[in-house]
């Protein structure tokens, strides 16, 4: 940050929410670890409702100091208390993100705050009391998101979106022990897929064997009712020869 914003900031936090523009942002991280040391630092939006509240400090809940278990056996996350709020976090530290659809209202655009006379009163009035956000939506800036309810949003209004969802404690939660459950679900579909598909392979392998079956009838057939007609013709031509034996016999006498 710049040495002038810094000294004057009441708190600093983290503004990432996911790696590269094109990535949905459907979890952002409220607690990271910033450099090489184990230092855990707040994000934005967290940090910003701290100042707002006028806290002193973040409260991390961990399943080893609340008596809570994970399936894995670690320690993780469990909440986070920010003055008189609490949020549930995901083992890693994150928050699922419940959107909601755009709202102009919202948004005051830079032109009204940068006006040479000042600030209007119809303006001054939406952000009293408000925790306001600051941000672009310039692509060159990188800061373009992709959510599941928006396909181009700006970065800062993820930031407003967690404020906004954390004050009405309106939360998207994952028990820990979905994974189970997912997982399994994933191997019982797998074996009944596998199942199914071994069970139509030896059906086709059968049908392969009686339709050769058949086809080795039909050939069987075929092949008596021609050795049926090369004894029908031999006769014939013995029959044949005989009767002209008889006849030039006949002739003789």
């Amino acid at each position: 940050n710049l040495p002038a914003l810094s000294a004057g900031a009441q708190g600093v936090g983290a503004i990432a929410l996911a790696e590269g523009t094109a990535t949905m942002v459907r979890t952002v991280p409220l607690v990271v670890t910033i450099g090489n040391d184990d230092r855990v630092s707040p994000s934005l939006a967290i940090e910003a409702l701290r100042v707002a509240q006028g806290a002193s400090s973040h409260v991390i809940k961990t399943s080893t100091g609340s008596g809570e278990t994970d399936f894995s056996g670690k320690p993780v996350m469990v909440s986070m208390k920010t003055g008189g709020v609490v949020l549930p976090l995901s083992e890693t530290g994150e928050l699922r993100v419940r959107y909601s659809e755009a709202i102009d209202e919202r948004v005051i655009s830079a032109r009204e705050l940068l006006r040479p006379e000042g600030l209007s009163p119809e303006a001054a009035a939406r952000v009293s009391g408000k925790i306001v956000f600051i941000g672009s939506s310039a692509s060159g800036l990188f800061d373009i998101r992709q959510t599941p309810l928006h396909d181009r949003i700006a970065g800062v209004h993820v930031h407003a979106e967690i404020v906004e969802q954390i004050i009405q404690q309106d939360f998207l939660e994952r028990p820990d022990w979905a994974v189970v459950i997912e997982r399994t679900v994933l191997v019982v579909a797998g074996l009944v897929v596998g199942v199914g598909r071994l069970h139509d392979a030896e059906h086709a392998r059968q049908r392969q064997q009686r339709e050769g079956l058949l086809d080795g009838e039909r050939v069987g057939v075929h092949v008596r009712q021609q050795r049926r007609r090369l004894r029908l013709v031999a006769l014939r031509q013995v029959a044949r020869a005989g009767v002209e034996h008889l006849g030039r016999v006949r002739g003789v006498l």
